[in-house]
């Protein structure tokens, strides 16, 4: 039966199935951007043999209400599902997603949700070449809700196989009801998220998953989806026959029969016997992969922790980067994407803006023949430089803005356990000093930011953590960031001198503790 929970700014639709089986597992079911929980219909009554169900409406989809118009991001729509979670007292659940829902589910993989015991991508987009996703994200934001209405009907009949009546009208109403600018919103959600992906770190994902394609797919056909599976070292991939892009539409007992397998397979697994043969083909398959899809890796890396270091086309940028004020201007660039000249000019040179036009010309030059020296590639290969902007090609990777989102997502963590083991993975690396050689007033504030985030959380942590060890460990953290409360050296301390190691005179040598 349908009901609601009502959030601060959201009203969650949603329905809860209980299983004809006992002790069974519970799968939430996910769907699409303009779509809504009745896309699982042909499916539910299938899945109920074996398992619970739980099916709901993203915010501002189906029957869910926003309450508020303001923008939101990945951290909301998780926050909505913890909330459902929790007043339904469910502490795990096997995540089901189609589309929007199959990049939700590696949203909360990506941050070792511990109620997430496995996921299924049913016809999810991982990756997009940039320039065709910034087309497309232009394009959409251009439309008006009667050319978004045109087009969604020209989309629907590529989504069934075959193509019926039936279940395109369905499709049609499902998308009809929902507002324009929210459907934009989880557009642009996905689509920058896409472009972000990192392919080399979902090989650390640990969580057990399953991709499904519809054989006649055209969105997403298998062969692109058979690349995602490369990178998910624990995954099965499965190819729906007679199917297209909503396979739980078009052949429910096939995909209720290829979901019951994966899952019931979690608990029988199989110890693979590994031969010669297997071993040496497995290691020429992960360079054939490697090759063919090295356009995928971030073409740009700056490192920003501990030190400086550019990284463009996988090869590192040498030269006199502490000259004309370069490694500041090229971290400003490379940090926000897109930036005017003047705006460089009136940051780095705000007192002669006329010779600060000619300093810009000269550090941007310089830049570019370091660049040019290192990677053997145009600038052009990585910029686009016009007389009024310079903006990135490529989503780039930066390890402090890396840093910055985890940072939000443990804010974010209400389970204790993993918030602790969390933050101490995350901090306890971290140097000193975040960044001790680029002094400009944006880039200090935006590290002292983080250093500020970094102590509320271990402060948060340490009044709820009895563990001596753990403790430490936090007390040792929140020092080192340089926190202004003397209580909480005094107690460092306490712990310290019962171990009188070097660890001790080391702390005690360093903050002159008498």
């Amino acid at each position: 039966m349908l009901a609601t929970l009502r959030l601060n700014d959201v009203i969650i639709n949603y329905e809860f199935i209980e299983s004809y089986k006992e002790n069974a597992e519970t799968l939430l079911l996910a769907h699409g951007n303009g779509f809504d929980l009745t896309i699982w219909d042909e499916s539910v009554e299938l899945l109920r043999k074996n398992f619970h169900i739980l099916r709901y409406d993203f915010r501002g989809q189906g029957s869910s209400i926003r309450l508020r118009d303001e923008q939101f991001t990945w951290y909301e729509l998780i926050s909505d599902l913890e909330s459902l979670l929790s007043y339904l007292s469910l502490e795990n659940v096997h995540l089901v997603g189609y589309s929007l829902g199959g990049n939700f589910a590696i949203e909360l993989a990506k941050h070792q949700k511990p109620y997430l015991k496995s996921m299924t991508l049913i016809s999810t987009p991982i990756y997009a070449p940039k320039p065709i996703t910034d087309n497309e994200i232009n394009r959409r934001n251009l439309w008006t809700d009667d050319e978004f209405r045109k087009n969604i009907k020209d989309l629907v009949v590529n989504l069934c196989y075959p193509v019926e009546e039936q279940k395109t009208e369905r499709i049609l109403k499902m998308y009809n009801k929902v507002d324009y600018q929210t459907y934009l919103t989880y557009f642009n959600l996905c689509a920058e998220s896409i472009v972000g992906y990192n392919f080399e770190e979902f090989k650390s994902l640990d969580i057990p998953t399953l991709f499904l394609a519809g054989e006649f797919d055209p969105l997403y056909p298998p062969r692109l989806q058979v690349m995602y599976y490369h990178y998910f070292e624990n995954s099965r991939f499965f190819i729906v026959p007679q199917a297209s892009n909503t396979l739980m539409v078009d052949q429910p007992k096939q995909f209720v029969e290829y979901l019951t397998l994966f899952v019931n397979s979690l608990e029988n697994s199989v110890e693979t016997n590994h031969y010669n043969y297997s071993k040496l083909l497995h290691e020429e398959l992960d360079v054939i992969f490697k090759n063919q899809l090295q356009s995928i890796d971030k073409p740009i890396k700056l490192k920003l922790i501990g030190d400086f270091e550019l990284i463009m086309n996988g090869n590192k940028v040498e030269g006199k980067w502490n000259q004309r004020k370069s490694m500041e201007v090229i971290t400003y660039i490379i940090c926000n994407k897109k930036v005017k000249r003047e705006e460089l000019i009136e940051l780095f040179w705000p007192n002669d803006l006329q010779k600060g036009r000619n300093q810009l010309s000269v550090t941007l030059n310089h830049i570019k023949k370091m660049i040019e020296a290192s990677t053997k590639k145009s600038i052009k290969d990585f910029f686009l430089i016009d007389r009024d902007n310079i903006a990135l090609i490529d989503e780039p990777s930066v390890d402090i803005l890396r840093l910055q989102e985890s940072i939000e997502y443990l804010k974010t963590e209400n389970n204790l356990e993993k918030k602790l083991s969390q933050s101490l993975k995350l901090f306890q690396d971290l140097p000193e000093s975040i960044n001790g050689f680029i002094y400009e007033d944006w880039f200090v504030r935006k590290v002292g930011e983080i250093e500020n985030q970094i102590l509320d959380i271990c402060e948060e942590l340490l009044n709820q953590v009895s563990d001596n060890k753990h403790r430490l460990e936090l007390l040792k953290i929140i020092v080192k960031h340089h926190s202004t409360e003397e209580e909480y050296y005094e107690e460092l301390f306490k712990h310290l001198n019962k171990l009188q190691g070097r660890e001790y005179l080391y702390y005690k040598k360093k903050y002159n503790f008498k």
